[in-house]
């Protein structure tokens, strides 16, 4: 779930505003990484979501879907940088690109299992 959204469906389901100082003290993060993610409308992650859905008492699932989906331009880079760094192996590669693919995009699952994304901060 990005930024936006969540703070829009937070405020919407607890009818009080959000500020970031509590999205922080919640996530146990600095303020700034928290700036951050508004200001790049980033991604929570699921144990993100987990942790504010416990928070506030709240069941977000219902309202956004978290199996989220990656730009596979993203992940070639990625995969590429960690062969020249000698991370990842040929069997990696063979389980990687066995995953199904849908156009553009892999199931969020597939990658961030196989660290191919950065963590959003």
């Amino acid at each position: 779930m990005r930024y936006n959204d969540l703070i829009h469906t937070l405020q919407n389901l607890t009818k009080k505003t959000i500020s970031q100082t509590k999205l922080s003290e919640i996530l146990n993060c600095k303020v700034q990484t928290i700036n951050k993610r508004a200001l790049r409308n980033s991604n929570f992650s699921i144990t993100d979501i987990e942790t504010i859905e416990d928070y506030f008492d709240i069941d977000l699932s219902e309202k956004q879907e978290v199996a989220e989906t990656y730009d596979l331009n993203a992940i070639i880079k990625k995969i590429c940088e960690q062969v020249i760094e000698k991370k990842i192996t040929a069997e990696f590669l063979d389980k990687i690109i066995g995953e199904k693919l849908n156009d553009t995009k892999l199931p969020a699952n597939s990658i961030i299992n196989h660290n191919l994304v950065d963590k959003q901060e």
